[in-house]
């Protein structure tokens, strides 16, 4: 009798992988059904309220532009890849590599950063030379190495795409231009919080988060308080 058992694990490894990659496949929000409503921005349990600079007030239509923005590949030079090529959603929106690479498969010298919690970050970039999120959108898109397109050529692109050119007047009442592309793409990064790692469980009161290991480092670790100056 025929062994059958390589064919069956080729359709189970085919239908786990298919499971798998529904699984991490983005919902992106359909332009249609977007309202102009306040974001409800919801923070973690004893986080504060992140900063929000006043002409980039959150909304959902903002919000759904920028996550548009940054899983299209429409802002690269080439239309070959977006923001989520390099920040994975299910890797805390980092990479798994340690330089991601660009157009034309260029490398660069940076390393994709997570972006949870990214709205707390008084400077960023490596370097931390970038003081705002709509400042730093400027470099990946501009960077010969990651997506190598100039913002002005961008925005005309977005411009001649209807669902962009309504999405960027019901948000900030224009045309889409480099104003708007950097601030709908900052919107959508302010809103990426995570505080359920292992440590906010258990500092919330859920004692078995933790594990006994993790205690015991705990304890070890300790605590430096600065003095106050005589």
């Amino acid at each position: 009798m025929k062994n059958t058992k390589p064919y069956l694990w080729c359709l189970l490894a085919i239908a786990l992988g298919t499971l798998y990659a529904c699984q991490h496949e983005p919902i992106l929000p359909d332009p249609n059904e977007i309202d102009d409503a306040p974001y409800a921005l919801v923070v973690p349990a004893g986080f504060p309220m992140p900063d929000i600079p006043p002409d980039n007030a959150l909304t959902n239509v903002r919000v759904a532009m920028g996550k548009l923005l940054f899983f299209d590949p429409i802002l690269s030079r080439d239309a070959t890849i977006s923001c989520a090529s390099c920040h994975f959603p299910d890797r805390a929106f980092s990479d798994t590599i340690a330089i991601s690479p660009g157009v034309e498969q260029r490398l660069g010298v940076r390393n994709a950063m997570p972006l949870f919690n990214v709205a707390y970050h008084p400077n960023l970039m490596r370097e931390g030379g970038v003081p705002t999120l709509e400042m730093q959108v400027l470099a990946p898109i501009s960077d010969h190495f990651e997506m190598d397109f100039n913002l002005v050529d961008a925005a005309e692109r977005l411009a001649q795409d209807p669902n962009y050119a309504d999405l960027s007047q019901r948000a900030y009442g224009r045309p889409p231009d480099p104003y708007v592309i950097t601030r709908a793409l900052a919107a959508f990064e302010r809103v990426l919080l995570s505080g359920n790692s292992a440590y906010d469980r258990y500092n919330n009161g859920q004692s078995n988060a933790l594990s006994p290991q993790a205690l015991q480092r705990q304890r070890i670790i300790p605590i430096v308080r600065l003095r106050p100056l005589s």
